[in-house]
């Protein structure tokens, strides 16, 4: 209020109107100069009527006093202060800008890529313009700084997440917990199975000699290990999600460029793959490959799903044909003894993995893995019921973001770490199965010492036999 009364007299004494009568302070006053203005600020003309109502009254005051709480070069300083938070916030950009650059560099972090391995049509085409480099390499950069960023966020979250989650049986998924159970299909779900069904008339003969463990070995079930029947119809759908049109993106691999793959087109598929491939035969080979008991089915869950121990860290690949082999033959077979003891109702399994003394060195070259894993997607639909994961280390997860490249989405959602206690270990096991069904090494009761010839019986092909599918079927190969 001050300041603006001080300003308003002022700018009254500067600006004189020459139309206007002289006013009698105005003829008392000396003339008004730059000194006498500076005088003025300091008093404050309070207008008023005289007691003839046609003059002004004009009483001096100590405006100054309303600055003195101030020192005289207050806005000065404020003014420095201003510039001095402007010149430290640039130095902080220029401080993460230089990290971020740093970072990207060969010599720093990064996300394993270099810019001198990246060879897009985009760089080829402008090879020649310097801008448009400048420019490829600046989005480069900050295309790292973003996915260390989103890096840092994910571990940060899951690390979060690990110490606040409880282990526990996982009681949601993306697909049905049982198969069999076709009255848990709503009436779209089923008009879309039975259309499916109708698509697939001409396989059903033929099929139907081809059930899960295969015939005349140690485990085989006979008519409850039907491959064939509406529960297959229906763990295939609902990978597909039961499209309306009968159009669908499975198998992945083969159908992933365009959705236009007829829903009976998986079935004709695995069809092939069973008969070329038979999953049940079992080689010389397998039987050496598994002689140290890494790998194989035991016993069931209280939900009638089927065991399987696997333990990569005791073994060291000998043949990775055998390896291959030998890990779809156990599922198969898991999925078999599954059926058995559900009376046909179930046909899942659940697997639990042991990453203890694992190294990336123990499985075959990758490029096998991920023929493995195209097997399972395409071929044991909707089995998984839970995978977990024991004694998780820095080399399996590795291979776990190897994997997650391949691998669904429905089925990454059934991946589980278990946290490195016995206990909760112990806790887990327990409310899956009977403790009888537990192996001793995890606090159960089970002391069972695998042997090949026991487990698998006599060799039922020779290695010349189960390589023939590599010719006729290629796309496994």
């Amino acid at each position: 209020q001050c300041v603006t009364k001080s300003t308003a007299f002022v700018f009254y004494l500067q600006q004189p109107t020459n139309n206007m009568a002289p006013r009698p302070h105005d003829i008392a006053a000396p003339q008004q100069t730059k000194a006498s203005a500076a005088i003025a600020e300091e008093t404050s003309c309070q207008a008023s009527n005289n007691a003839n109502g046609n003059g002004h009254h004009c009483s001096p005051t100590l405006i100054s006093k309303c600055f003195q709480a101030l020192p005289q070069n207050y806005g000065a300083d404020r003014s420095k202060l201003f510039y001095r938070k402007v010149f430290l916030f640039s130095l902080a950009l220029i401080a993460v800008a230089a990290y971020v650059q740093a970072q990207m560099s060969p010599g720093g972090l990064s996300d394993g890529r270099s810019p001198s391995n990246d060879h897009s049509a985009a760089n080829d085409e402008d090879a020649f313009d310097t801008n448009t480099i400048l420019g490829n390499k600046k989005k480069q950069r900050w295309r790292r700084a973003r996915s260390l960023l989103k890096g840092i966020r994910t571990k940060l979250r899951l690390t979060k997440r690990n110490k606040k989650s409880s282990v526990g049986v996982t009681t949601t998924t993306t697909t049905k917990e049982v198969l069999g159970r076709m009255d848990k299909l709503t009436r779209n779900e089923l008009e879309v199975l039975h259309r499916t069904k109708d698509l697939v008339k001409d396989l059903e003969a033929e099929a139907k000699g081809l059930s899960w463990g295969g015939y005349g070995n140690k485990y085989s079930c006979g008519v409850n290990c039907a491959w064939w029947g509406d529960e297959l119809l229906a763990s295939y759908l609902i990978i597909m999600k039961f499209p309306e049109d009968l159009k669908t993106f499975f198998p992945f691999t083969l159908c992933k460029a365009n959705a236009d793959c007829p829903t009976d087109f998986a079935l004709r598929h695995t069809l092939e793959f069973r008969q070329k491939f038979q999953p049940w035969l079992v080689t010389r080979g397998m039987m050496t490959e598994s002689e140290d008991g890494f790998l194989y089915a035991r016993g069931t869950t209280h939900s009638r799903s089927s065991i399987v121990w696997y333990q990569p860290g005791l073994h060291d690949t000998i043949h990775e044909h055998s390896y291959k082999r030998l890990l779809v033959h156990i599922l198969d077979r898991a999925v078999a003894e599954s059926l058995s003891v559900s009376n046909g109702k179930v046909g899942k399994f659940y697997t639990f993995l042991d990453c203890k003394d694992f190294t990336l060195k123990k499985l075959p070259k990758f490029e096998e893995v991920k023929k493995l894993f195209r097997i399972l997607q395409d071929h044991f639909p909707d089995r998984l019921s839970a995978m977990y994961l024991f004694n998780l280390s820095t080399p399996a997860q590795i291979f776990l973001k190897m994997a997650g490249v391949v691998l669904s989405e429905d089925v990454k959602q059934k991946i589980i770490a278990v946290p490195n206690d016995t206990e909760k270990r112990y806790e887990l096991l327990s409310r899956l199965m009977d403790p009888k069904q537990i192996p001793v090494r995890y606090g159960g009761q089970d002391d069972f010492v695998f042997n090949p010839s026991d487990y698998f019986g006599e060799p039922t092909a020779s290695e010349d036999e189960v390589l023939a599918y590599k010719t006729t079927m290629p796309y496994h190969a």
